[in-house]
């Protein structure tokens, strides 16, 4: 079953409103008629499953066959700084963010980023690739893409009482299991390097906004891809430590 994700400002009575590439992928690419059954995710809280009435030129009417709320799938927040990589590789950090139920995405210029701005088509791929994301994976968390900012100014906007921060760094000595856990941490903040990693002012600016460094092992990962592995190590780290 097709599923969309809506802000509530969207929907009114029964009548829901898209874009027109949602619009394309549902009747056109899917060919959803009346009479279809489509999940619609309102807020990321609330699921309705519902039957499909009416098809208009911006969206379409339906009838509610169920409801139910919905809780994230996480259970820590996940925040995911990432330095400005190359060409279009960000759009594979948003989909891979995505599936795993990140919930902000923070695009930072760091010493070694050779990219310094994204485009206007670039973005509206990264929005496109989350969407796809979501409709495959059924994540109830949309991530929030915020705008491209230098590091120092990233940094001193981030951060609170309950919140781990921490910057994977290849040449940190300390591995998960030796960071320092605030109590009842709810939220991670999480910084990747661009291609070469970060440098060392870079980390010392971390260091300076309170933020632990460590290692992810003896594995090199792509920039693309180290903060969905960093993620889900983090993940793992975690579960072992909750109660049984």
């Amino acid at each position: 079953m097709q599923r969309i994700f809506i802000e509530l400002a969207q929907q009114e009575n029964n009548r829901i409103l898209i874009d027109p590439n949602t619009h394309h992928h549902l009747f056109t690419v899917c060919r959803l008629t009346a009479n279809d059954s489509i999940e619609i995710v309102i807020n990321g809280t609330l699921l309705l499953t519902t039957t499909i009435l009416n098809i208009t030129s911006n969206g379409f009417t339906y009838r509610t066959i169920s409801e139910k709320p919905l809780a994230p799938n996480r259970f820590i927040a996940i925040r995911l700084l990432q330095s400005l990589p190359k060409q279009d590789k960000l759009t594979e950090v948003c989909r891979l963010a995505a599936s795993v139920g990140v919930g902000h995405i923070h695009p930072v210029i760091s010493e070694r980023c050779v990219a310094k701005e994204i485009s206007n088509q670039k973005n509206k791929r990264l929005h496109a690739a989350i969407d796809s994301t979501m409709k495959q994976s059924k994540q109830v968390t949309r991530p929030i893409i915020h705008d491209l900012v230098p590091l120092h100014q990233c940094l001193s906007a981030l951060g609170g009482n309950n919140t781990l921060k921490l910057v994977a760094y290849e040449q940190a000595e300390i591995q998960a299991s030796e960071l320092i856990i605030p109590a009842d941490v709810n939220e991670i903040i999480l910084a990747i390097g661009p291609e070469g990693g970060f440098s060392s002012t870079d980390i010392q600016q971390f260091k300076a906004a309170d933020f632990q460094v460590f290692s992810l092992g003896p594995h090199i990962f792509r920039t693309e891809h180290a903060g969905f592995a960093a993620i889900n190590y983090l993940d793992g780290f975690f579960a072992s430590r909750a109660p049984k």
